[in-house]
């Protein structure tokens, strides 16, 4: 087991990197730069006071959601690398028939990828984090994206939960495809609700007022731990049965 740990951590260390870094400058520095430049009227600094008159009233709070997503959905594909290069018919017999077996390597899988998610969530709260200290220097209060932050952190679990059973079935190829054709679908929907709904959610996910949603989307919200860690279990054991099913359809 220690051999795959090191395995993977080695294999996959400027991905791990990246949950770190790449996050928190999709969600905050770009979003911010986009504000700034839709926003600035000369070269003189008048964009970025600009921002902040913007944060103090609480404008354009959409746009810091919607670059949050995409933060989440980047680090979502660079996750669904992991899997590259381990896709070859003979290293899943060697796998399978290692001391830990297929078991102990599809279980590191899940681990590593729950880390990643987890440094994914760090990174945007730190950004976040940052944020109220740069707007309280500049006499702003932050509005704060705590609250949408963890939601994504139990979605993106639910994402992954579905995502690897299929890469490791089809191949990272198939595997990799199938998620892109999943996040487009994904990103319609919430574009789609968000457009719908873009003044409730805001008042329940920023500013937790939740009594603007209805009973079932509050329950919705207060069983998503439970239903993402589920879901991701579940998730497990079906990769462990899949896995020589899919071991017999890849290249040699």
């Amino acid at each position: 087991m220690t051999g795959l740990v090191y395995k993977e951590l080695r294999q996959n260390r400027y991905l791990l990197l990246g949950m770190l870094i790449l996050p928190a400058l999709i969600a905050f520095p770009m979003c911010a730069f986009f504000l700034n430049a839709v926003g600035s009227d000369d070269g003189q600094g008048a964009g970025t006071m600009q921002l902040m008159d913007m944060i103090r009233e609480q404008q354009n709070v959409s746009i810091w959601i919607v670059f949050l997503v995409l933060a989440y959905m980047v680090s979502a594909v660079l996750q669904g690398m992991i899997f590259r290069g381990d896709d070859r018919k003979v290293f899943a017999m060697w796998t399978a028939s290692s001391p830990d077996g297929a078991e102990g390597y599809i279980r590191v899988k899940y681990e590593l990828t729950f880390v990643m998610i987890m440094l994914t969530l760090g990174s945007v709260q730190i950004g976040d984090w940052i944020m109220t200290i740069i707007c309280g220097a500049h006499d702003a209060e932050w509005f704060g994206l705590s609250q949408p932050i963890i939601l994504l952190s139990y979605v993106q679990i639910m994402i992954q939960a579905a995502d690897i059973p299929f890469s490791i079935r089809f191949g990272v190829k198939n595997g990799s495809m199938i998620k892109s054709i999943v996040l487009v679908i994904l990103a319609i929907v919430l574009l789609i609700v968000f457009g719908a709904f873009a003044e409730q959610l805001i008042d329940a996910v920023i500013y937790g007022n939740t009594a603007v949603l209805g009973t079932a989307a509050r329950l919705m919200f207060a069983l998503c731990p439970v239903i993402s860690l589920a879901l991701y279990v579940l998730s497990y054991r079906l990769s462990c049965r899949l896995y020589l099913k899919g071991a017999a359809q890849y290249d040699k």
